[in-house]
């Protein structure tokens, strides 16, 4: 089974951006919580926020500022 990661933006500019297509679930989650570090790394949030941020990156998915990062199955 194959994986994508998927930005579901409120900004029409990015909606449904896709970031990747992925051989097992492990790596899409590698890659979405190395999104969620970029994310951190690029704003001034609290330590809480940026927590949150990391756990529900590690259950594969996560929002922020109007993006909303997404692991699905991609269709075969």
């Amino acid at each position: 089974m194959t994986y994508r990661i998927i930005d579901y933006c409120q900004n029409y500019s990015c909606r449904n951006k896709l970031y990747g297509n992925f051989d097992n679930k492990n790596e899409a989650l590698t890659e979405i919580t190395r999104l969620a570090h970029c994310v951190i790394n690029e704003t001034d949030l609290s330590d809480k926020e940026q927590q949150e941020i990391l756990n529900f990156a590690l259950l594969g998915h996560f929002d922020h500022d109007g993006h909303y990062y997404k692991i699905e199955e991609a269709e075969a």
